[in-house]
C-alpha cells in the first residue's frame, strides 16, 4: 500500500519499535542510493506527508508490521499528527549509502531504554537482521507478510531474482504458460484490484490523483474507453496512467506489486486484463478453446489464459530484472512493457517465436529510459511502457520484428537482457548519484 520503498522503510521502522517497545526518542534511517532516490516525492497512505523520514516516523508511531508492505494501511489524522512531532524535533535522519546497491534500509530506533536495529535488504520485505540492544533477534516474519495477507499470494522463501538469469527465456515461457491454475488466481484479483483503483480515479475517487493529468489523458485517446472511440494502445495508457498517480499520491489501496515495484505491478496486470476483456467482447476463441467440444466452458478456458497471460508477463518483467537488478536507473516501464508486449501476443495466439519478437519490439524501443524517481509524473512513464507494450504484442502477432543488431537488439532475448543490464549498470546507474543531489525545481 502506497509507494514500495517508503512502504518497506515504515516497515523496518515498525519492527523495530516492536522490538525496542516505548516511544522513539531518535530513528536513523540508512538506506541505498536506489531507495532514496524512489521515496522522497510520493505520498504516503493515510496522511499528506512525503519522504523517507516521514515514512520512518508513520511507521514507528502507527505502522503495522504483520501487514507486511501494507504496514500503514491503518493510517489516520492522529498518527500524522505523532508523526509531525518527531520530525520536527528533529528525531528522524535519513541517510543514502553509496555503497549500497540494490533494495536496502537499515533503522535503528531508540528509545529511553532500548536500541532496536532492523535490516531489510534483497527484496522488500527480506528482514535479513533484527537486533535488540546489540542481540541478534532471529527475524521471523509475521504471519500474513509476504503477500498472504495482501492478495491470496501464497507466503514463500526469498529467493534472489538473479536466479531467473540463469535460465534461457524459453526455458521461462514454458513456465510460465504451463503453470498449474491453482497457482496463478491470485494474479487475476490483484489485476482486477489494480484495475479497479484505475477506475475510481478515472471516475474522480480518488482525491490524491491529479485529476488535471487523468482528465487530459482521457481527452487526448478520444473520450475514454467508455466511448467506444480508444484504441487499445491508448486505452492502456489512460487506465494505467490513472492507476498510478492515485498510488503515487498516497491512495490507501492495495495493489500487486510485480518485482517489489507497485507500478509495475499495475503495468503488467491492467492492459492484460483489458486485453483479455476486449478478446472475450469480441468472441474471439483462444486456439485451445477453438477445437473443444466438451469438457472445461469457454469462460474457464478463458479464465485459464488469463492467468497465465499474467504469469507470463510478470515472469519476463523479472526475466529482466534478473539482469538490470531491482531498483535501478532503469525505468521499470521499459521491463514492464516487456512483460505487456509478451502477455498480449500470447493472448492472441501467438507463437514462442512471435512472443520473443514482441519482448525484443517493446524493450528495444523504449531502453534507457530513465528512472529519476517515484513521484506523480511516473503516471506518463508507465503510461507509455502500457501502450508500447500493447502495440508492440500486436506487431509481433502481425509478423513485425526489430533486426538483429539494431540498438540493444541481439540474437535471442538473453542476449538483449544481457546488453540491457550491462548498460543499465555501467552507464545509466552512475547517475543515481547525481539525481539524489539534485535541488527541487
Amino acid at each position: 500500500m502506497g509507494c514500495t520503498e517508503p512502504a518497506m522503510v515504515a516497515l523496518a521502522a515498525a519492527r523495530a519499535r516492536a522490538l525496542a517497545g516505548g516511544l522513539p526518542v531518535s530513528i536513523e534511517v540508512t538506506v541505498s542510493v536506489g531507495v532514496f532516490k524512489n521515496a522522497q516525492a510520493v505520498g504516503l497512505p493515510g496522511s499528506r506527508l512525503k519522504g523517507l523520514d516521514a515514512a520512518a516516523a508513520l511507521g514507528a508511531v502507527a505502522g503495522r508490521p504483520d501487514l507486511g508492505l501494507e504496514v500503514l494501511r491503518e493510517v489516520g489524522p492522529p498518527d500524522e499528527k505523532a508523526a509531525l512531532a518527531l520530525l520536527s524535533g528533529g528525531k528522524v535522519t535519513v541517510t543514502a549509502d553509496p555503497d549500497r546497491p540494490g533494495v536496502f534500509v537499515q533503522v535503528v530506533l531508540r528509545t529511553a531504554h532500548h536500541s532496536a536495529e532492523v535490516v531489510i535488504e534483497g527484496s522488500h520485505t527480506n528482514v535479513t537482521r533484527q537486533a535488540l540492544d546489540g542481540a541478534e533477534v532471529p527475524p521471523q516474519a509475521p504471519r500474513s507478510e509476504g503477500a498472504a495477507g495482501a492478495g491470496g499470494a501464497p507466503a514463500a522463501e526469498h529467493v534472489p531474482v538473479q536466479r531467473l538469469g540463469d535460465f534461457l527465456f524459453r526455458e521461462v515461457y514454458r513456465a510460465a504458460v504451463s503453470c498449474p491454475l491453482e497457482d496463478a488466481l491470485y494474479l487475476i484479483e490483484g489485476a482486477e484490484r489494480n484495475l479497479a483503483l484505475a477506475a475510481k480515479a478515472l471516475a474522480g475517487g480518488c482525491r490524491e490523483a491529479a485529476p488535471d493529468l487523468t482528465q487530459a489523458l482521457r481527452r487526448a485517446a478520444g473520450g475514454g474507453p467508455s466511448t467506444g472511440r480508444c484504441d487499445a494502445a491508448a486505452t492502456a495508457r489512460l487506465w494505467c496512467a490513472a492507476a498510478v498517480s492515485a498510488r503515487m499520491g498516497g491512495t490507501q489501496w492495495p495493489i500487486l506489486t510485480s518485482g517489489g515495484s507497485g507500478n509495475q505491478g499495475i503495468l503488467v496486470s491492467v492492459p492484460v486484463l483489458l486485453a483479455a476483456r476486449e478478446r472475450e467482447m469480441a468472441g474471439t476463441p483462444e486456439p485451445a478453446t477453438a477445437q473443444a467440444t466438451s469438457g472445461p466452458t469457454d469462460a474457464d478456458e478463458d479464465r485459464s489464459s488469463l492467468a497465465r497471460a499474467l504469469v507470463l508477463a510478470h515472469a519476463v518483467n523479472l526475466y529482466f530484472k534478473a539482469f538490470t537488478g531491482e531498483v535501478s536507473a532503469l525505468c521499470g516501464s521499459v521491463t514492464g512493457a516487456a512483460g505487456v508486449a509478451a502477455a498480449v501476443c500470447h493472448l492472441a495466439g501467438g507463437s514462442l517465436e512471435e512472443v520473443e519478437s514482441a519482448v525484443q519490439l517493446a524493450a528495444g524501443g523504449l531502453f534507457a529510459m530513465v528512472c529519476d524517481g517515484a513521484k506523480g509524473s511516473c503516471a506518463l512513464k508507465i503510461g507509455e511502457g502500457a501502450a508500447v507494450g500493447v502495440t508492440a504484442g500486436r506487431l509481433a502477432r502481425l509478423g513485425g520484428f526489430i533486426p538483429v543488431g539494431e540498438g540493444i537488439v541481439g540474437r535471442t532475448v538473453e542476449e538483449t537482457a544481457r546488453t540491457l543490464g550491462l548498460l543499465t549498470r555501467e552507464v545509466l546507474n552512475p547517475a543515481d548519484r547525481f539525481m539524489v543531489r539534485m535541488p527541487p525545481g
